[in-house]
């Protein structure tokens, strides 16, 4: 096993995440367990720093915790097929198509209650 070679504060501060996050993706299982030292204080390697920023990838995209985990595996094993990769994005995206449906609706909603009261002030 390689050295680990980054502390928590460390991996934070390069992943721009913070260290309660880390310990998160760790319980949950979307980091490994962290290698501790002597004193008890979690040490990771450079390529946990790439597993987090993945993590944080898919978090910026709205994957929920559950797919991510889905996700993991692929990005540890080079030679499966992508057709896993690309359903869970398939569905990724069909769940963000129905937000934005719903964001449209309330943009209308929004529009026609400013414009309702736009005209009650008017006509005041």
């Amino acid at each position: 096993m390689n050295k680990p070679e980054l502390s928590i504060g460390r991996l934070s501060k390069l992943a721009n995440c913070s260290v309660p996050t880390i310990r998160y993706y760790e319980q949950t299982g979307l980091l490994p367990e962290a290698e501790r030292g002597a004193s008890g204080h979690r040490f990771y390697q450079a390529k946990d720093l790439q597993r987090l920023a993945f993590v944080r990838r898919c978090r910026d995209l709205d994957f929920p915790i559950e797919q991510i985990k889905l996700l993991m595996p692929l990005l540890d094993d080079k030679d499966r097929q992508c057709n896993e990769l690309r359903d869970l994005a398939q569905e990724q995206l069909l769940r963000v198509r129905h937000r934005l449906a719903d964001l449209i609706q309330l943009e209308q909603t929004l529009t026609e209650f400013v414009r309702s009261r736009d005209n009650i002030v008017l006509a005041v």
